[in-house]
């Protein structure tokens, strides 16, 4: 008995893993103690029973995560800075594709032998920092107000600029809608409340400006007044067509002179009578940012009129806003306008007779259309389509003949509003 024992238990010793040392061996015809087999037993159930760690386990020991707690963390690991704690990767990889750094930065890369090149990092409440491949900062994904991306790189500066929500209107708290001539103009949120000024995204209210001391065009600026306010400035034109010195901020939009912080925000054409106009009949705001497109319209209520001559002049002789023509202003020299004049007229068997739209002008047709049927009421129309220059304009409705007497309706066939300007601006 004593000599199988030992047999057993020498055949059995190299599946002890390393970490147990057996205090006693066995050989053959020698006495066993049982205090010396109790010992040995002793120090195999103090390993196994709570001590196993990692040089207990063979590196292909693949065991089923069936045995494992899933309901508890499995890993707790910790490092210094930018050293390695966990990785993963594809089979046959030479570094991680993705990796879990120290300081709490993901990191991603090919799985080749180059190293990762793109990182995640958090550097505050609610903002995640997308690191390059040196780890530097090179994105801001900025989450405490709205999932705003500011790239940086891309615009020269620290953030992309937001698109500006905000619009220059007439009627308070109403961004889109036609306002009546007044003495205040409002600036307030359209698209959203957020504004980038100087750099810095920031929430704004709307805010207003008096028109009362105002004559002529006007740039609007938008400066910070603090994290959540905005307050409005204005700058003259030199003339109605030659806009104030500009500056520009570091996304090359544009800037009060010497103000990189007050952002462009409109421009605004204020009557004699100090008071600014968005109606159908003058837009008298161009908004810099979320133009939209807007109606204009000018007719003459006068049932007939009579003109014989060949010299162009306004329509019955009316350059009235909303009646002969239509007035507007715009920031840029490239805002898209499109026009239609129509009209029924009547011209003498021996005459002709014919109507144009003319852009700052009751005496120059831009475009025109004509007709020669004598003794019958014929409608003309003609159409306009081109990119505004800067500044103040109007476009009016204008007539023309030969010596022959014409009539021009506005009532007539069964029929009224057989005349007028169409125009579709955006602002």
């Amino acid at each position: 008995m004593l000599i199988t024992l030992a047999l057993l238990i020498l055949s059995n010793r190299g599946a002890y893993a390393t970490s147990i040392t057996i205090p006693y061996t066995f050989v053959p015809n020698t006495t066993i103690l049982s205090a010396q087999v109790n010992a040995n037993f002793s120090v195999i159930a103090s390993v196994v029973n709570g001590n196993l760690d990692n040089s207990n386990l063979s590196a292909g020991a693949n065991i089923s995560l069936s045995k494992l707690n899933l309901t508890q963390s499995l890993l707790d690991l910790q490092s210094t800075g930018t050293t390695l704690a966990v990785g993963a990767g594809e089979t046959g990889d030479t570094v991680e594709r993705i990796g879990m750094l120290g300081n709490g930065q993901l990191v991603f890369g090919p799985g080749s032998s180059s190293a990762v090149d793109v990182g995640l990092t958090r550097t505050g409440a609610g903002t995640l920092q997308i690191n390059n491949a040196s780890s530097s900062a090179a994105t801001n994904l900025d989450l405490n107000s709205t999932p705003i991306i500011n790239f940086s790189g891309i615009w020269g500066g620290n953030t992309v600029p937001a698109i500006c929500g905000g619009r220059a209107y007439m009627t308070s708290g109403a961004p889109f809608t036609d306002g009546s001539a007044g003495g205040t103009v409002y600036y307030g949120p359209a698209t959203s409340n957020l504004i980038n000024l100087g750099g810095t995204i920031q929430t704004f209210s709307e805010v207003s400006i008096s028109t009362g001391s105002l004559s002529g065009m006007y740039d609007v600026y938008a400066t910070s007044a603090s994290a959540t306010t905005i307050s409005l400035s204005t700058a003259a034109w030199g003339g109605i067509n030659t806009p104030p010195t500009r500056s520009v901020d570091q996304y090359n939009r544009p800037t009060k002179h010497s103000a990189t912080g007050s952002l462009l925000v409109a421009v605004i054409w204020v009557t004699s009578g100090n008071q600014c106009n968005d109606s159908t009949s003058e837009r008298f705001i161009s908004n810099v940012y979320n133009p939209i497109s807007k109606m204009m319209f000018a007719q003459d209520t006068t049932a007939t009129w009579n003109y014989n001559s060949a010299t162009v002049r306004a329509a019955d002789g009316n350059s009235t806003d909303g009646t002969g023509r239509v007035s507007f202003c715009s920031w840029l020299p490239s805002v898209p306008l499109y026009a239609e004049c129509f009209c029924t007229l009547n011209p003498t068997a021996t005459s002709f007779a014919g109507i144009g739209i003319g852009l700052d002008s009751t005496t120059t047709l831009t475009v025109a259309a004509a007709t020669d049927i004598g003794n019958t009421q014929t409608g003309v129309m003609c159409s306009y389509a081109a990119s505004t220059t800067n500044g103040f304009h109007y476009l009016q409705r204008l007539e023309y003949g030969n010596a022959g007497n014409c009539t021009y309706y506005y009532s007539g066939l069964g029929a009224t509003g057989l005349n007028g300007l169409t125009v579709w601006i955006n602002n």
